[in-house]
């Protein structure tokens, strides 16, 4: 099973707005998503100039190139739930949605989700033309919680993660895998989490400073809540993904820019 192993830190900003509950599916009692703590405003946490470029590829991206014959995948994002469920429970709860809008919708010998969408509208997506979209994805990431990331900007840690991930990139695979991540994100009251920098695109060593700087003036201007969570890259390195809410998800969906972490 796919595994994200990530050092939890925190960044303190008073941008955010406090979580908010999400609408409750199916008429099931709403989950009180945790709140995040806010802290008084001070230094970002220290980045290692030299892992500015960051991990290459997270343990859930690995685990989607081998998944796919050692290709590089699409686009992943995380989703972290607040109340424990077996992924069994989880999977077998969204198979009857998915199947209204997408097909085949299959359960691989793993246990993984594996499905196609064919019609975007009930995603709210009009029109899209999905003819070139790739299968997606849907697994348990096993390490979720971990003893040693820091949870400390919520009120409760995560209890559990699963991971959504594209089978193949382009622009349509990035459109679909954010409307599938609000939706899905919405149906288990999860936390959304971007597997990597938003905004950022690795370039000329010389001016990756001001590339993630300009990547944070861009998450900061967007409605909802949004951290940055650190984690160790090997050898010493630390490099940042973002973790942000529906509200934020939403308005990035929207922003001219949008585009999920490759």
């Amino acid at each position: 099973m796919p595994c994200r192993h990530w050092l939890r830190t925190w960044w303190p900003r008073s941008t955010s707005t406090s979580a908010r509950p999400a609408v409750p599916p199916d008429n099931r009692p709403a989950v009180a998503v945790p709140a995040i703590v806010h802290r008084p405003a001070g230094p970002r946490p220290e980045i290692d100039r030299m892992s500015l470029r960051g991990p290459g590829r997270t343990r859930s991206r690995r685990h989607w190139a081998a998944h796919l014959g050692g290709i590089m995948a699409g686009p992943a994002v995380g989703l972290w739930l607040f109340e424990h469920r077996s992924f069994e429970e989880i999977r077998d709860g969204v198979i009857p949605w998915l199947e209204t809008f997408c097909g085949p919708v299959e359960t691989e010998a793993d246990g993984d989700l594996a499905f196609r969408v064919r019609e975007s509208a009930v995603l709210g997506l009009h029109p899209l033309d999905t003819a070139e979209a790739g299968m997606f994805f849907l697994s348990e990431d096993d390490c979720i919680p971990a003893d040693d990331e820091d949870y400390s900007d919520f009120s409760l840690p995560p209890v559990q993660g699963l991971i959504l991930a594209a089978g193949c990139s382009g622009q349509v695979n990035h459109i679909l895998l954010g409307h599938l991540a609000l939706a899905v994100a919405q149906r288990l009251h999860a936390t959304i989490d971007f597997d990597g920098v938003l905004g950022y695109t690795p370039g000329d060593r010389a001016e990756e400073a001001a590339d993630l700087a300009r990547a944070r003036a861009l998450v900061a201007t967007l409605p909802g809540t949004v951290r940055e969570v650190s984690y160790d890259t090997g050898g010493g390195g630390r490099w940042i993904r973002h973790v942000g809410d529906l509200q934020f998800l939403r308005a990035w969906l929207q922003h001219p820019d949008f585009r999920l972490v490759k």
